[in-house]
């Protein structure tokens, strides 16, 4: 009789598990990463999955050069900027000047958000900053400009609300390389002090590996998120957190579902990811779900 009532619970968990159909992040680039991540070469690959709604961030390889994500964005394909730092004004008139494509500040992205209105967010890599002297005061800005309200935006008009995406310029998402949240810590809570209005989400779990040290960062940021009105967590790069994919689902994905499963995103990470849809599967089994995420880059105004 238990194994029979155990039988029917876990066929009734999985009637209710909802497949995801949003990767809110992975990479193209018209050259190999490596490896490969053409357009066509990440359509195939998404279709096998099922996928029906995607978000592509600009990767560090091709840097300032946004060209050929902006040629692919579309109605179901949103995208993110990559900030490039601003050049010294001491700089050697040798030095390599930003693409035009290029966003460096709050203008700037405006400027690219104005005329590709499938640009949805902007990419914070404090990896790729200047080694002294902070936060540039420039991104500063550009962090406060993606939580207020678009040009034209009429609050007291009802289709004005809805999706937290038409009530502000952008989302910013934060890639905490070189230490993970343990070590970037201060900078989020900076930023998310700056503009709360914000909407901000910690790439990867915030790079917190599995273990002490990293499980104590994890629950901090995960108090974050309790704490804070605009902070999500992309369940995404399980690689960089452990090697047994079940195992990062239970000690990261399990507890940000439980703490707060609406700001929990899933993505692919394409094409460094190459177990992707065992990690999807986990993901699903854990009760991440698409919600969030069409709300947060606006599909579902599509």
């Amino acid at each position: 009789m238990m194994m029979k009532f155990l039988m029917i619970h876990i066929l009734l968990c999985l009637s209710f598990t909802q497949p995801l159909t949003l990767d809110t992040h992975y990479h193209l680039s018209p050259v190999p990463l490596p490896p490969a991540a053409t357009a066509p070469s990440y359509d195939a690959f998404s279709s096998s999955l099922g996928l029906k709604n995607t978000v592509v961030t600009q990767p560090a390889k091709t840097m300032s050069d946004h060209s050929y994500m902006l040629e692919h964005l579309s109605a179901t394909r949103r995208g993110v900027a990559l900030l490039t730092p601003p050049l010294p004004p001491d700089a050697p008139s040798f030095t390599a000047r930003p693409h035009p494509t290029a966003v460096t500040d709050a203008q700037s992205y405006s400027a690219l958000s104005q005329s590709n209105p499938y640009l949805s967010g902007a990419r914070f890599n404090p990896s790729l900053w200047p080694s002294t002297g902070g936060v540039p005061s420039e991104f500063l800005r550009l962090y406060a400009h993606l939580g207020s309200p678009p040009d034209g935006f009429d609050p007291s008009r009802s289709e004005s609300f809805g999706s937290p995406s038409r009530s502000r310029n952008g989302v910013a998402s934060l890639l905490l390389m070189s230490g993970g949240w343990a070590a970037h810590e201060d900078l989020a809570l900076r930023l998310v002090s700056l503009s709360p209005t914000t909407p901000v989400v910690v790439d990867h779990m915030g790079f917190c590996p599995l273990g002490r040290e990293g499980d104590v960062a994890y629950g901090r940021l995960l108090d974050l998120v309790k704490d804070a009105e605009n902070v999500y967590v992309r369940c995404s790069a399980p690689f960089r957190t452990g090697e047994g994919y079940e195992e990062v689902g239970r000690e990261r994905v399990e507890g940000l579902v439980r703490a707060k499963g609406e700001r929990a995103l899933w993505g692919t990470d394409w094409p460094f990811e190459g177990r992707a849809e065992e990690w999807m599967r986990v993901c699903e089994g854990l009760g991440v779900e698409d919600g969030p995420g069409e709300k947060l880059y606006g599909f579902d105004e599509s």
